[in-house]
């Protein structure tokens, strides 16, 4: 599962990225030729379905908030975390 206990959308969030195929590191933006973290085939996605999706299959809790809230100013999508990342 990772270091993320709960995903947190703001509804409002909206971007078109790609996933990873195969270690499911997700980027925004266009889609470079290989992944960065592993070098697999990536994949264009609507990164909010395929999140919401993701956390979905992990069992992990998603919140939606409402669009206008700080996570906007943030960037729409964060998570909160089972333990600090270093």
């Amino acid at each position: 599962v990772g270091a993320a206990e709960q995903l947190v959308v703001s509804q409002a969030f909206t971007a078109e990225g790609w996933r990873c195929t195969q270690c499911f590191t997700y980027g925004s933006g266009g889609s470079p030729t290989a992944c960065p973290a592993c070098g697999g085939l990536v994949v264009a996605v609507d990164l909010k379905e395929s999140l919401v999706g993701n956390a979905a299959r992990l069992n992990l809790a998603t919140e939606f908030v409402p669009a206008g809230s700080a996570l906007d100013a943030a960037g729409g999508v964060g998570a909160l975390l089972r333990y600090p990342i270093p």
